[in-house]
């Protein structure tokens, strides 16, 4: 019979839960404690399923946030395409460096990083007060909404890794 360890995982405490109960069978002295073990890995398979359910759904949470994430790009991109097109194809233009001191593919990089949201949470504050940026609006809201979105997914997230780690 193979001692178990606590880095042994669920299937290699099922199984040696499995066969101590196929064991118990075999010894009549010994049946009345096959309940016990019945029961035993009962709860083991319980607690396993409810950690792979957490598991999907933190998983399901960070496909949700790359899906934010890639909105978040393909707005700031396209935000950008159009200024370009109205400072005359000039990036120097003091209207273009104003919304973008840095490339939209640079603002973008990263996964729904910190430094992704400072960028664009000041680029959607700047388009929302400065009248100069008055047909990006619209750009902007959407901008607004996914980044709500993003954060609300995150935090679900951070909670579902605590939720992981203590089931």
């Amino acid at each position: 019979m193979q001692t178990l360890h606590e880095r042994h995982g669920f299937y290699t405490l099922n199984r040696a839960l499995r066969q101590l109960d196929l064991g118990l069978a075999r010894v009549p002295d010994l049946a009345s404690t096959r309940p016990a073990v019945a029961a035993l890995r009962e709860k083991v398979t319980a607690a396993h399923a409810a950690h792979e359910d957490v598991r999907e759904q933190r998983i399901a949470a960070s496909a949700e946030i790359a899906y934010y994430d890639e909105e978040i790009d393909f707005a700031v991109v396209t935000a950008g395409q159009t200024l370009y097109l109205q400072c005359g194809r000039d990036r120097g233009a003091p209207a273009y460096k104003k919304l973008f001191p840095v490339s939209p593919s640079q603002m973008t990089s990263d996964l729904a990083s910190p430094r992704q949201e400072t960028y664009v949470t000041a680029m959607v504050d700047t388009i929302r007060k400065d009248d100069a940026y008055a047909a990006l609006r619209p750009v902007a809201d959407q901008l607004a909404g996914w980044t709500d979105q993003l954060r609300q997914a995150q935090e679900r997230r951070r909670g579902l890794y605590v939720q992981e780690a203590q089931a």
